[in-house]
């Protein structure tokens, strides 16, 4: 599921993404990041839209 979200990251051209488990006991949140962005994590852009 996890190669699957961030492909869509790529076809979407999304910079970030939450991958959400509902099946948990507890709700578990991943956030995820386009693969281009994963040399410094910390950094963000303020001047991208916002969905």
């Amino acid at each position: 599921m996890l190669t699957m979200s961030v492909n869509h990251l790529v076809a979407y051209n999304a910079d970030k993404g939450l991958l959400l488990n509902f099946g948990a006991q507890s709700l578990e949140i991943k956030p995820l990041r386009h693969p281009r962005n994963k040399q410094n994590p910390n950094i963000h852009q303020s001047n991208k839209s916002k969905c």
